[in-house]
């Protein structure tokens, strides 16, 4: 089992995130965060998320969509936990993420190819090529969700299963700027509040702001394709009741949040309310491609 990743690929995300100036919106120290990026504990959790819902083998054919800097792909290959494939965007600024990606994986003998250039609305894959699909926070950074979301149905195999994870913008969280919100906060107020708090707004014209409306709307013309099997409420109860928040890139604010509550025995109304209200936080999106 691999126990971590060579320092310098550290290096190189370290100069990554300074070049695109993650420091204006989030707090976290960019030494820690490129750090997170290559955890192998992190990939681990990922691939315990992933198992959960769906049964993977070594001869499984899985696809990370958004697949960053690679460390979810080169964990899978290298542990043989199951042949794992990537897409990630060419152009700035995910150009230097896959290229760090590529360098990564070549460092362990794996093929560059096995992550292929290009972006989640025209997946360059046919039709039922896997039998599951993972992703964390992408879906929000791309142009066209609803489109993403009909090339995941496209490219899974009948009875396949596809976990997507991202930010709920219904919920009490910003994952990229760290800080809670109201829930369904419009944008042009998110900018002022980050402004105010002395974040630059300028990344939040990025991000797709999803709640669970419009996740529905997106998912309502898939209905013939897929099944949704959930958005991760089952999930939310989970943390809230055994405080099972991972700490990755501020989360340990959340769970700090939610251990008040519990010590004032406000924990079963949070999960009550936040179930009926859709306050899970991330989605974590599992759809079922039908036979």
């Amino acid at each position: 089992m691999v126990t971590a990743i060579p320092d310098v690929f550290v290096k190189d995300i370290e100069a990554f995130l300074h070049d695109t100036h993650v420091s204006d919106f989030c707090k976290t120290p960019i030494d820690r965060l490129a750090r997170e990026f290559l955890s192998v504990e992190r990939s681990g959790e990922q691939v315990r998320e992933l198992s959960r819902f769906a049964a993977i083998t070594p001869t499984s054919r899985v696809l990370e969509v958004g697949s960053g800097f690679g460390t979810f792909v080169y964990y899978c290959r290298v542990n043989d936990i199951c042949d794992c494939h990537g897409l990630e965007p060419g152009l700035p600024p995910y150009a230097a993420t896959l290229d760090i990606s590529r360098r990564l994986l070549d460092s362990a003998g794996i093929p560059a190819s096995v992550i292929e250039e290009g972006i989640g609305e025209s997946m360059p894959y046919a039709d039922a090529s896997f039998d599951a699909i993972y992703s964390v926070s992408c879906l929000e950074h791309t142009q066209d969700p609803k489109a993403v979301l009909s090339e995941v149905a496209r490219v899974l195999k009948p009875g396949g299963v596809a976990v997507i994870n991202f930010p709920n913008y219904g919920s009490w969280w910003e994952g990229h700027y760290n800080f809670f919100m109201l829930p369904h906060t419009p944008k042009w107020l998110f900018k002022i509040i980050a402004r105010l708090r002395g974040r630059s707004p300028d990344f939040a014209d990025t991000l797709q702001f999803i709640t669970y409306g419009k996740l529905m709307g997106w998912l309502a013309p898939l209905k013939d394709k897929v099944d949704i099997v959930s958005t991760g409420q089952e999930i939310f109860r989970e943390r809230v009741n055994g405080l099972q928040f991972s700490e990755w890139n501020g989360l340990g604010a959340v769970k700090q949040g939610v251990g008040l509550l519990k010590r004032l025995h406000l924990d079963q109304l949070l999960i009550r309310i936040g179930i009926k209200l859709h306050w899970e936080t991330p989605f974590v999106l599992v759809l079922r491609r039908k036979a």
